[in-house]
């Protein structure tokens, strides 16, 4: 090779190409040895229980898990978990970050997760109805209340929390507002503003209350009780 600045430039040109290569390659390797690292330090370790069983149902989390004092003492201190014991299993409500927080306590250890896209869901203590993932289930006629059972939707919440006098039952998991035309068209559009869908349901049991009328008769009309009257 001629000694000209032509051939020089060339040979630096490949100089800093190997070399470019080479500082390539050992990124690659550096970020394969990393990535192999993490996912064995993220490995939980073999003396640890395993066979979870998590299912997703509207606004619930089931969770099925073998018993060990450490597990047991995560589930607790979610709020509003509660343990049935029919069922042996856990339930905590599925809002906020819970559901990330569970399965991420219990990685690797998950031996079946379902995200179910049909729930049933309790509008009263004598009446399920089966709702789809995605859906709100209405129920109207409760003694002036309407009820609003849906899963874990911060949008949701907080259209439902602009309305005057609204509710949230701890025990029953469900949303409660004043039972009024206006507001049950304001939760439908919320509704279709955050691509949901609604079920309604009719309360047929409360029953029509009937005004008592006051006695024709001076004799059936009984006269107050004093003490009654100073109350």
């Amino acid at each position: 090779m001629d000694d000209n600045q032509t051939n020089i430039n060339k040979a630096l040109l490949i100089i800093e190409r190997l070399n470019r290569d080479k500082l390539l390659l050992n990124k690659n390797n550096q970020s394969r040895s990393a990535r192999l690292t993490n996912s064995t330090e993220n490995k939980p370790p073999a003396t640890l229980p395993k066979e979870f069983i998590i299912d997703v149902m509207g606004s619930k989390i089931l969770l099925k898990m073998p018993k060990r004092d450490a597990d047991v003492q995560f589930i607790t201190a979610i709020r509003y978990v509660k343990w049935i014991r029919e069922q042996f299993i856990w339930q905590t409500p599925h809002y906020g970050d819970n559901l990330d927080r569970i399965r991420k306590y219990f990685f690797g250890r998950i031996e079946r997760f379902t995200e179910h896209t049909l729930h049933d869901v309790s509008v009263d203590s004598t009446t399920i109805i089966q709702v789809k993932k995605g859906s709100m289930a209405i129920g109207r006629d409760y003694h002036g209340r309407m009820r609003l059972i849906f899963g874990y939707h911060q949008g949701m919440m907080n259209e439902v929390k602009e309305i005057g006098l609204a509710k949230w039952n701890i025990k029953t998991k469900w949303w409660s507002i004043p039972d009024t035309d206006v507001n049950f068209e304001r939760i439908k559009l919320a509704v279709e503003k955050h691509g949901l869908t609604c079920q309604v349901h009719q309360n047929d049991k409360v029953g029509i209350v009937k005004s008592r009328r006051m006695p024709t008769s001076p004799e059936d009309i009984r006269p107050c009780p004093p003490e009654l009257i100073l109350k």
